[in-house]
């Protein structure tokens, strides 16, 4: 499975997302007598780290560089656990899952893996720069 979040956000409202159809997958799976699974359940991808080892190979990014990546999301579970795993920052947007810093601090008591490095209220802001600014660029 790619990830098991229960719910995603769209246009501001929970949407249902892959933990749904992995919670029907996992219920088909039951031993008899319903005590744990008949296979193993892997989660290829977030929290995984694997999937940033697949990277760094793709693009042949030595483990000495990992302080040149950083992981980006609103789901501090999955996306912030995923960098945490990796030993890369975080970055914890405040526009999805997470909408506020008393929310974020209540998740990072949770587990040490669910602390982020940073936190924004919004990413992608529209930056304004001069002529001069972009001609550095």
């Amino acid at each position: 499975m790619t990830n098991d979040d229960a719910f995603t956000m769209q246009h501001g409202f929970r949407a249902p997302g892959n933990g749904m159809i992995i919670g029907a997958i996992e219920t088909g799976l039951k031993k008899p007598g319903g005590e744990g699974l008949i296979c193993e359940k892997i989660v290829t991808g977030k929290p995984n780290k694997s999937i940033i080892d697949l990277i760094r190979g793709q693009h042949g990014i030595p483990e000495g560089e990992l302080s040149k990546m950083v992981m980006i999301g609103d789901r501090p579970n999955t996306d912030i656990e995923l960098g945490y795993n990796a030993g890369i920052d975080t970055v914890l947007v405040l526009s999805g899952v997470v909408t506020s810093e008393e929310e974020a601090i209540q998740w990072a008591a949770q587990s040490e893996g669910y602390k982020p490095t940073w936190v924004l209220d919004q990413f992608g802001e529209d930056i304004k720069l001069t002529e001069e600014e972009k001609s550095k660029m």
